[in-house]
């Protein structure tokens, strides 16, 4: 345990806030146990931790927890969760929840035993928790962190505030509310950098790296994250390498399946099913039709890149680069 404590502090003590998400008071933190999921390179993370730092600091009442942590001391995530709670814990944060195998039981377990003691993961955007699945739908709130928006974008690059804005304030007084927002900034003098780099908050860190860590974060996602949590075999790796290498070249686009079937020889339906999955590891969006049919459920009526950062960037370290303005949106 003292082992965790110390990089619980030290954690905290490399945190660099240059931003904050106003996602951190969208969670419903008075809740006894919170998922937030979302695709690799968001900020998850870093959410966790600044929510930590600014509600409890180092205090002996919360733990943070990552199971990417190589010399984790226990043997289970009941243990971890008593042995905090003897201490006088009350607020656990465990990251990265997906690496830990069984982690749906023993959270179940965890929020059955120790009622006094609240449990904060993070976890993949492909988590998926069923009711099937120990009950533990019912006991957890599951909210998705997203990429940056563009106006989160804009804060980060002016140091302005801007507001949030629904869609039914654009419809209403659309040339308003863009004749404000000219009279203080450029929008356009910051989208085409949004667009290349502005999706993941990491390119904060260095800009000039940013295409890289992009490419090693899709590798990361295909190889390890999909293998982890889902029934896809070691040797369908590559495959869905090249199917998203043939979607880049194209997207966006109305897929047909079948004719993707053929070109990678593999059936409509496992192509289908590599879609999906791809989308739900948050390097895909699709895009479904308006009919109201069950036709229009299984099949997409357009598919594109999760995050436009990835049309500028290799799938598979292989292809060339995008580029925007002969592309459709």
């Amino acid at each position: 345990m003292e082992s965790l404590i110390t990089n619980h502090r030290q954690a905290l003590a490399n945190l660099q806030i240059s931003f904050r998400r106003p996602f951190i008071d969208q969670i419903h933190w008075e809740e006894r146990m919170i998922g937030v999921k979302g695709a690799r390179g968001v900020g998850k993370t870093t959410l966790c931790l600044q929510y930590i730092a600014e509600k409890y600091g180092i205090s002996n009442e919360c733990l943070y927890v990552s199971m990417d942590n190589v010399f984790y001391p226990f043997a289970t995530l009941i243990e971890l969760a008593e042995k905090f709670w003897q201490r006088g814990g009350k607020h656990l944060f465990i990251d990265e929840i997906h690496k830990y195998p069984n982690w749906i039981t023993e959270l179940k377990n965890i929020y059955d035993s120790f009622p006094s003691l609240q449990v904060v993961f993070t976890g993949s955007s492909v988590l998926h928790i069923d009711n099937s699945i120990a009950d533990l739908s019912r006991r957890v709130i599951i909210q998705t962190l997203h990429g940056l928006s563009f106006r989160e974008f804009l804060e980060i690059e002016t140091g302005k505030q801007f507001p949030k804005i629904t869609l039914s304030e654009i419809l209403k007084s659309h040339e308003a509310i863009a004749f404000k927002l000219i009279s203080e900034i450029k929008p356009l003098k910051y989208f085409e950098e949004y667009l290349q780099i502005g999706y993941y908050p990491y390119y904060l860190q260095n800009k000039k790296t940013y295409s890289l860590k992009l490419s090693q974060m899709i590798h990361q996602v295909i190889e390890s994250d999909l293998p982890v949590l889902t029934r896809i075999e070691p040797e369908q790796i590559n495959k869905l390498k090249r199917l998203l290498f043939l979607l880049s070249q194209s997207v966006p686009f109305k897929p047909n399946l079948t004719k993707i079937g053929e070109i990678m020889q593999l059936s409509r339906q496992t192509i289908g099913n590599y879609i999906h999955l791809l989308s739900k590891a948050g390097l895909l969006r699709l895009i479904y039709s308006d009919r109201h049919n069950l036709s229009s459920l299984a099949k997409p009526e357009k598919g594109r890149k999760h995050s436009r950062n990835l049309f500028c960037k290799s799938t598979i370290g292989i292809a060339p680069c995008g580029n925007f303005r002969n592309r459709r949106f």
